[in-house]
């Protein structure tokens, strides 16, 4: 009897670990990941190389090559990229 007393605690332990797992990835189900492709150009259509694409909140991101042109992946679908450049206003966009 004092054995599954004492054992009562650890199943409950686990009840919640599972618990957890269960609602944490739960929340990924519900947003995508993607792969982010585009076209940086100024206000004149003219492409911009070396543009700083980042995920905001992370580290995560690229910069434009010589075209002006990006690929992003692993970016969720409710994510908000940060765009900027030397000699340009930081814009935030939602997706």
């Amino acid at each position: 009897m004092q054995k599954i007393a004492q054992l009562k605690p650890i199943i409950l332990f686990f009840r919640m670990v599972a618990l957890f797992f269960f609602f944490s990835s739960s929340t990924n189900v519900f947003s995508q990941v993607n792969t982010v492709t585009g076209k940086v150009t100024s206000t004149n259509g003219d492409a911009l190389p070396g543009v700083s694409i980042l995920i905001k909140g992370t580290k995560k991101g690229t910069s434009t090559d010589a075209t002006g042109n990006f690929t992003l992946s692993g970016v969720n679908s409710n994510a908000t990229l940060v765009v900027s450049s030397s000699g340009y206003d930081r814009q935030e966009i939602s997706l």
